[in-house]
C-alpha cells in the first residue's frame, strides 16, 4: 500500500472514530427508554379511595383515575372528550338510536387470563347497572342486553339517545373480571382489582399506597406503560406531599396542591407541571325541606349574600354559573345565575321580604370535606359562613370525611353542603339527571328538589335527536330554576394542576382529560 493510500485509510478509520465518539457522547446525554417496560414511577395524592377502585363503587378523584389504569370500557374518550374504540373495536347504532350494536375486540384477556368477551362484558355491566352510579348512567336508558355472539353484544334502550356510547366509556361501565368479582360479589374487605387495561394491581397497603405493575400483554402495543412499576402514595396532608415530590420521594403531585404554593412550585426549575379547568361545577347545595331554605326569598338572598371573588382569590378558581363546566359543556351552559353579584345590602331587603328583617332564630348546618375539594375548603366554609351571618343567618360548620358527607346528604339530613357536580361523560344527560332529574341518587334524593317540568325538560332532552332542541331544553332547564335559585348556588370551578419532578419524561404527551385521568402508560422517569 503506498503512503497516499496509507493517509486516506488514517482519515476515514478516525473519522468514523470521531462519529462514534460523538454518538457515544449524544445517546448518553438523551433520556434513556428501554425498549419493554422499566423503574417505576411514584404519584402522591391526597385522597385516598377505600378499599379498593371496583367501577361499582368508586366515589374519589384518585379512584376514577387509578380505574382508568386497571379497567377499559367498550369506548374510551381523549382527552378533548372525543370516543374511540376501547374494548369494542367497533359499533353502531339503528337510525333512531334505541338499538345499539358493539363488536368486541378479539383476543383479549382480563389479568386473570380469563377472556373477554360478550358473555363476561354483558355480566360486568349488569352488576354495574345496579351499582351506586347505574340508575344515573345506564339504567335510564338499558332495557335490554343481548349476546348475538361472543363477539357482538346488542343493547336495546328504553328510548333514542345519541350520546349512549359515552355512557360505556367510564365508571360503572367500565368492564370488571366476572370470574373475579364473583370471588367478593359484596366488594367486602380489601378488593382485588382486576380488569384488562394497562395496569394490574400488584399490592394494595391500605392507607399507605398501592402498586401497580405493567400489563406487558395489553393488546394495544403503543399503550403499554413505559414503568414497570407505578406506585400511588397516599398522603393525609398536602404540604407533606408537596415537600415530598421537592425531595424526590414521590415523582408526581396529583392532589391536592395547596393553592398557596401553585405559583412557588411552577417558578421552581426543578419542576414542570400541566393544567386545565377541572371537569367540575362546585356548588352551595340547599335543601328545600329546612326551613328558612324552603322560602325563595331566602335562598335568593344566600345567592346575593356569598362574596365570589372572595372565594375565587382563595381558591385560584374560575367562577360557575351553571352545573354544565364551559369548557366542555359551553354550547349547553346557559349561565343561569350571572345575575348574582356580593350585594348584601340587597340580599337583607330579600331577607326582610321573606319575613326575616331581623335575621332567623334558628341555625343552619353547612357540612363539607376539607380535602376533597382542595385544602382551601375549610376556609371558603368560613366566608360563606361570615357572609350568611351578615344577613341574619347562623351557620354551623360540620367538617367531615367525603364518604360521610355523601351519606348525609343522600339522606337528606344536610340543610347546606359545599357539594359538585362532576361529569363522567362529555354528553350533558348525566349532569342534567344529576341536577334536576327525578330519578335515583339526583336532585329531590338529596336537596328535595322536586319539579315535574324540570324533569319533563330533562327526559325530553335526553331522548332528542336534534342538537339545536337539546341544547334549548337544558336551557330553559337552567333559566327557570337555577336563576331562583331553587337548590344551587354555583361557586367555581377549580384549576387543576399536576407537578411532575422534571426528570419524568413524556408530560407533552398527555393531558388532563374530561374525566382527569391522565396517560399514565406515557411517562417514565428519566435514566
Amino acid at each position: 500500500m503506498n503512503s497516499k493510500s496509507t493517509k486516506l485509510l488514517g482519515l476515514v478509520i478516525l473519522f468514523f472514530i470521531i462519529v462514534a465518539g460523538w454518538t457515544a457522547v449524544y445517546l448518553s446525554q438523551r433520556p434513556q427508554q428501554q425498549a419493554g417496560p422499566s423503574g417505576s414511577l411514584t404519584v402522591g395524592t391526597t385522597e385516598y379511595p377505600g378499599n379498593g377502585v371496583s367501577p361499582y363503587n368508586t366515589a374519589f378523584d384518585t379512584g376514577f383515575g387509578m380505574e382508568a389504569m386497571i379497567y377499559e370500557g367498550l369506548t374510551s374518550q381523549r382527552p378533548d372528550g372525543t370516543l374511540f374504540p376501547g374494548l369494542a373495536s367497533s359499533w353502531t347504532s339503528s337510525q333512531d338510536y334505541t338499538v345499539w350494536t358493539f363488536t368486541i375486540r378479539n383476543g383479549v384477556k382480563f389479568h386473570d387470563g380469563t377472556s373477554v368477551n360478550a358473555s363476561a362484558v354483558k355480566a360486568s355491566l349488569e352488576v354495574g347497572i345496579k351499582s351506586r352510579l347505574g340508575p344515573l348512567v345506564l339504567g335510564p336508558y338499558v332495557k335490554e342486553m343481548k349476546v348475538n355472539d361472543e363477539s357482538t353484544l346488542q343493547f336495546t334502550l328504553k328510548a333514542p339517545y345519541q350520546g349512549f356510547a359515552y355512557a360505556l366509556s367510564g365508571s360503572p361501565s367500565l368492564i370488571v373480571s366476572p370470574t373475579s368479582y364473583l370471588k367478593n360479589p359484596n366488594q367486602t374487605g380489601t378488593i382485588v382489582n382486576v380488569g384488562s387495561g394497562p395496569f394490574k394491581q400488584a399490592q394494595w397497603l391500605p392507607n399507605d399506597r398501592v402498586i401497580l405493575e405493567a400489563n406487558t400483554d395489553y393488546w394495544n402495543a403503543s399503550r403499554i406503560p413505559k414503568v414497570k412499576t407505578f406506585i400511588w402514595k397516599f398522603f393525609t396532608d398536602s404540604n407533606a406531599m408537596v415537600l415530598s415530590l421537592k425531595s424526590g420521594a414521590i415523582d408526581v403531585a396529583y392532589l391536592q396542591v395547596p393553592q398557596n404554593q401553585i405559583q412557588t412550585l411552577a417558578s421552581d426549575p426543578n419542576l414542570r407541571f400541566v393544567q386545565n379547568i377541572y371537569p367540575f361545577t362546585n356548588f352551595l347545595a340547599l335543601n328545600v325541606r329546612f326551613k328558612p331554605l324552603d322560602n325563595l326569598y331566602v335562598r335568593k338572598a344566600i345567592a346575593y349574600a356569598i362574596d365570589y371573588n372572595k372565594i375565587l382569590r382563595i381558591e385560584n378558581a374560575t367562577r360557575a354559573y351553571s352545573v354544565f363546566p364551559v369548557e366542555i359543556f359551553g354550547k349547553f351552559n346557559a349561565d343561569g345565575q350571572k345575575n348574582f353579584t356580593y350585594n348584601p345590602a340587597y340580599a337583607k331587603q330579600l331577607m326582610a321580604k321573606a319575613g326575616y328583617p331581623n335575621g332567623y332564630d334558628g341555625s343552619l348546618e353547612l357540612y363539607y370535606p376539607p380535602l376533597q375539594f382542595g385544602s382551601e375548603l375549610p376556609d371558603i366554609a368560613t366566608v360563606i359562613q361570615n357572609n350568611l351571618a351578615e344577613i341574619g343567618l347562623k351557620i354551623v360548620l360540620k367538617p367531615v370525611d367525603p364518604a360521610t358527607e355523601s351519606s348525609i346528604v343522600n339522606a337528606q339530613n344536610a340543610p347546606l353542603a359545599i357539594f359538585r357536580a362532576g361529569t363522567l361523560s362529555p354528553d350533558p344527560d348525566f349532569l342534567a339527571t344529576f341536577s334536576y332529574g327525578l330519578n335515583q341518587l339526583n336532585s329531590y334524593s338529596r336537596w328535595a328538589f322536586n319539579n315535574q317540568t324540570a324533569d319533563t325538560w330533562v327526559t325530553q332532552a335526553k331522548i332528542s335527536t336534534s342538537f339545536q332542541d337539546r341544547a334549548k331544553l337544558y336551557g330553559q332547564v337552567q333559566n327557570t330554576f337555577d336563576s331562583q335559585p331553587s337548590h344551587m348556588i354555583f361557586l367555581y370551578n377549580n384549576v387543576h394542576y399536576v407537578f411532575f419532578n422534571k426528570k419524568v419524561q413524556g408530560i407533552d404527551s398527555v393531558g388532563v382529560s374530561p374525566g382527569f385521568e391522565i396517560d399514565w402508560t406515557q411517562l417514565y422517569t428519566q435514566t
